[in-house]
């Protein structure tokens, strides 16, 4: 193989270039040495990087897949370290290591597979693949990394087995078909196709005895693994064939299984064992039970002695029907004062025989029936397709679930057209329109397989419509209704029941079966969003667990082993048009889904400055219910309700670096109208929020507007939090715009309303803004006091939120007073106070500060580390003050690592962004790091300018403004005519980094 392999990938220019082997053991293979790939981390990276193919791979992620039970910070800082170690293996020198991905260039049998693949160059793309991927990297206890290799490893095989059959149907080629077959049961030692070709050829040459053998062989192998016999289809390969046989004929395209087989292999293996008599293939309309049951018939129905026989219940009214009917298949006539069902039993036979019984929901008598059948008839095995499960004492239940749909690793054509789901899709796309191009429509078809959970009619009907509408319309239509999922009139496919015409036929059926409290129970039900636990059931719609579990069983309501239900979307969305048919109730439940909500945001606040782990956890578990309820609540006039939730949601979504989505979602909260005690509450609280998740943003005059303007409501809303949160929020915006005077006087003014308050939890967070305010004016020793005591407030009263912030203002303290050891020992305290707490977003300014105290200490390395970790997270969250300032960092470090063009990068895009958004303070920083740049080249008067602009700016800190001054009279020092070096201006100093010939 490897062979073949070496040649596909010389023929691209560079024949030295490293070439990788994933299938199979992977091995790089460097100037023709193989360099093996073991199971640790650095391997596992390179192995993940050259499966996406040169694509840039998120660092997140690709953490998250290597330490999955490590915290974010530490699973990045851990991830840095392997980057270098896999560098220093031969063959990694395109490796490429961006501040937020990662991506690796080198050819690989994988790439050379795939192209062989989308070519149709499928006898090369068989010779290269086969083997499974990536054999002996997983490592030992890690189930994430595990899975994602195991469903790469299914995509190749899957995709590889398919090229086979496909060249085998097409092939005349008796030794390439022989050498096919071969390959395909070293993959798969029970492949009945390849056992049919090798009997075929066997047979071809007159060889009859060594066709026997091979089926004997095949026929052991298949009663120890699953315990049945081969299929019929196999059996007659061996029966005589005379003039007049009838050819075989392929199954019809429309009516042919497309995936399943997981679930082929269990409910083989359910009917082959004795105590699997009656088996039940449960699930919702339209999820292919019959369909499956078909195929379990033609493939498993030889293994029964006794036979096998299809009996269809679905247009039968009682279970007296169902007996006359297998009467009548048994060629029995029913005699008359005696039990029919008696009379059945006894004809069926003593062996083992199957009885697939289809469609058997509507049957109120069946499960009593059954249990009467298989103990007067012991040789009988029953396969039962339903909607719900009968309860009978021996039932073995299988559940079918929606085809499977490409996760968000799998969107592109290399990977998600063997997905069940987008095959199921575009071959009954093909089907209705010749020429169908999967590959140009991508996108909107998995949209589509996703919005149908995988539902094989959905997807079928919404395919269907290709042939007059392209798949992204049918997309956007099945966002709006579930009217598109109607079958097309002009279809001759005939549908297999008569309510599969359209998905809403399928749904009134199944809507028609149920009780009246099961009709009300799953229309209340619909309110919720991702999902629901069986307490919020009760509470918001009055759904008893036993009533939860009657739906359940009828596969209306999903249940899953970690005690959450679900509906399936269009399930979902039918029931929600019922509940609108009755206003008054659907009010009535939404008023309580909203209460249930709100509830339980206003319990989990506390955690907002405590364990902030206990915070997202509860927030995010039900974050669509909680948006539903929060939105809900604002629609509704509910200000109450809005008070309780609002402290949780903005913690939240600052916590988790989800800026525009949390100011997105709270400034409607500003059109309350104020007046009463709660409203004003519900005001000031919501400010208080927004105007600290646009103050992270760097939407510093809005916010400055949001919280100036919750200050009187919060003191008429008698809320004191709200009330010094306000204030102390106008001070920080005040000194991010560089005034700190008046900074200091908001700072001052919450710390009065605080202690009038005797709000000593306030009065902690007062203290500790008015240190940042005296360090930013070179009152050191003050600042270091409020600093110091208001951590020993805040750790006294346990507020985690707050002890890291003064941590991370402690060690901003000390590195401006030069302590850089004692810096960056409070640091890392704080670093591991937020990993300890969960107090992400916190931590990553630790980051930043770390980077900065590093820096100075001459720790290149580490602080590059630290400020690339803020800058990616600041990028993904929407903080963009962070994002300059880790930026302006990083520039630094390129600047004392001599990569100018780099930093000079940096630079341009941070002022540029600085100047556009008005922020003179991020402008000044970024001249102060261009006077590195130019002190580098060798251009020290320019730089002196720089910073004499930057030293006489009262925007700034006093200790950036002193440090500028000493820097500019180092470099003046000694320089003829020094003192006509005069202060730059920012329109010079922006003029001069566009083009940095201006400056000499």
């Amino acid at each position: 193989m490897h062979d073949l392999v070496e040649v596909a990938l010389a023929s691209s220019p560079g024949r030295e270039r490293p070439r990788l082997f994933l299938f199979g053991a992977p091995a790089l293979h460097v100037a023709g040495a193989p360099v093996p790939f073991v199971a640790e981390r650095r391997y596992q990276l390179l192995v993940l990087l050259a499966i996406h193919r040169g694509e840039w791979v998120q660092r997140d992620l690709v953490a998250s897949l290597l330490w999955p039970d490590r915290p974010a910070m530490e699973a990045r800082r851990n991830l840095r370290k392997v980057v270098f170690r896999a560098r220093e293996l031969p063959g990694t020198e395109s490796l490429e290591a961006g501040e937020q991905a990662l991506r690796w260039h080198v050819d690989t049998d994988l790439a050379a597979y795939r192209e062989a693949l989308s070519e149709r160059r499928l006898a090369e793309a068989i010779a290269i693949g086969g083997p499974p991927l990536c054999t002996g990297i997983d490592a030992v206890g890690n189930e994430p990394l595990a899975e994602w290799l195991a469903r790469q490893r299914e995509q190749a095989a899957s995709s590889w087995r398919q090229a086979c059959i496909e060249l085998l149907a097409t092939s005349t080629d008796q030794p390439q078909r022989l050498a096919l077959a071969r390959r395909l049961l070293e993959s798969d030692a029970l492949d009945e196709s390849a056992i049919e070709v090798l009997i075929r050829d066997e047979l071809a040459g007159g060889r009859g005895a060594g066709a026997q053998r091979i089926y004997n062989d095949y026929a052991v192998r298949l009663a120890e693994s699953l315990g049945i016999e081969p299929s019929s289809s196999l059996r007659r390969c061996l029966e005589p064939q005379g003039p007049a046989a009838a050819r075989e004929t392929a199954p019809d395209e429309s009516d042919r299984l497309i995936g399943r087989r997981t679930e082929m292999t269990e409910l083989r293996a359910m009917l082959a064992e004795p105590q699997g008599r009656l088996v039940t293939l449960v699930g919702p309309g339209g999820v292919g039970k019959s369909r499956l049951a078909r195929q379990a018939l033609a493939e498993m129905g030889a293994s029964f002695p006794g036979g096998a026989r299809w009996t269809d219940l679905q247009d039968l009214i009682d279970v007296s029907a169902v007996v006359a009917r297998l009467a009548g298949q048994l060629g029995l006539e029913l005699r008359a004062g005696e039990d029919p069902l008696e009379q059945v039993s006894r004809r069926l036979p003593p062996t083992r025989n199957l009885l697939v019984l289809d469609n058997g929901e509507h049957l109120d008598g069946l499960p009593l029936f059954l249990d009467r059948l298989l103990a007067a008839a012991p040789g009988a095995c029953v396969l039962l397709t339903s909607r719900t499960l009968t309860r009978c004492r021996d039932e073995w239940p299988m559940r079918l679930h929606g085809l499977a749909v490409p996760d968000a690793l799998s969107r592109d054509f290399d990977v998600a057209p063997s997905f069940d789901a987008v095959r199921l899709f575009d071959t009954r796309a093909r089907a209705a329109l010749r020429g169908f191009d999967l590959r140009r429509h991508l996108a909107a078809v998995i949209d589509i397989v996703e919005a149908v959970d995988g539902l094989p009619l959905a997807i079928e009907l919404a395919a269907a419509w290709v042939r007059l509408l392209p798949p992204e319309e049918i997309a956007s239509d099945l966002g709006r209704s579930i009217d598109a999922l109607e079958r097309d009139p002009t279809s001759t496919v005939v549908a297999a029941r008569p309510e599969h015409a359209s998905l809403r036929a399928v749904l009134d059926r199944s809507f028609s079966l149920l009780a009246d409290a099961e009709r009300r129970a799953l229309a209340a039900l619909s309110i919720f969003e991702g999902g629901f636990t069986h307490r919020a059931a009760r509470s918001a719609c009055e759904v008893a667990l036993p009533l939860l579990s009657s739906l359940v069983d009828r596969s209306l309501v999903g249940g899953g082993a970690d005690g959450r239900f679900t509906l399936h979307p269009t399930i979902a969305a039918y029931a929600a048009a019922r509940l609108a048919d009755e206003p008054s109730r659907a009010h009535d439940v939404h008023r309580r889904h909203t209460e249930y909500f709100a509830r339980e945001l206003a319990e989990l606040a506390p955690h907002a400055i405590g364990d902030q782990r206990l915070l997202v956890r509860g927030v995010i578990g039900e974050l669509a219910n909680h948006i539903t309820a929060w939105r809900r609540a604002l629609a509704m006039g509910r200000i109450d309700l809005v008070g309780d939730m609002v402290r949780a949601l903005w913690s939240f979504f600052e916590n988790q670096g989800r800026l525009p989505e949390g100011i997105r979602e709270l400034r409607p909260a500003l059109a309350i109208a104020s007046g009463s005690t709660s409203a004003n509450r519900a005001i000031s609280r919501s400010r208080h929020g927004l105007s600290m998740l646009l103050h992270r943003s760097g939407e510093l005059s809005e916010a400055l507007d949001v919280a100036q303007a919750g200050i009187a409501l919060a003191e008429k809303g008698d809320d004191s939090e709200a009330w010094v949160g306000c204030i102390l929020n106008t001070g920080m915006a005040h000194y991010t715009l560089g005034d700190n005077a008046l900074a200091l006087e908001r700072f001052e003014e919450g710390l009065r309303v605080a202690t009038a308050c005797e709000d000593r939890h306030s009065v902690g967070w007062a203290l500790g803004n008015r240190g940042v305010a005296l360090q930013v004016l070179g009152r050191l020793e003050e600042s270091r006091a409020d600093l110091t005591l208001a951590l020993e407030i805040m750790r006294e009263l346990g507020d985690q939120y707050n002890v890291a912030i003064n941590l991370t203002n402690l060690g901003n303290l000390q590195n401006a007073c030069r302590e850089f050891d004692a810096a960056r020992l409070t640091l890392g305290d704080g670093l591991r106070h937020c990993a300890a707490f969960g107090i992400d977003s916190i931590g990553r300014y630790i980051e930043l500060n770390m980077g900065r105290v590093c820096r100075n200490l001459g720790l290149l390395a580490q602080a590059r580390e630290h400020f690339s970790s803020s800058q990616a997270w600041s990028r993904e969250s929407g903080a963009w003050p962070m994002e300059s300032s880790s930026s302006i960092g990083l520039a630094r470090i390129d600047i004392a690592e001599g990569e100018h063009e780099a930093a000079l990068a940096r630079l341009r895009d941070v002022v540029r962004a600085a100047a556009e958004r008005r922020s003179p303070q991020d402008v000044l920083y970024g001249a102060s790091a261009y006077a590195e740049w130019l002190v580098a080249r060798n251009e020290p008067l320019a730089a002196a300018r720089l910073l004499r602009m930057v030293a006489q700016d009262p925007g700034l800190d006093v200790p950036t403004r002193r440090d500028a001054a000493e820097r500019a009279e180092r470099l003046t020092s000694g320089t003829p005519h020094a003192g006509a070096v005069d202060a730059c201006t920012i329109d010079e100093f922006l003029l001069a980094l566009n083009d940095p010939a201006t400056s000499r």
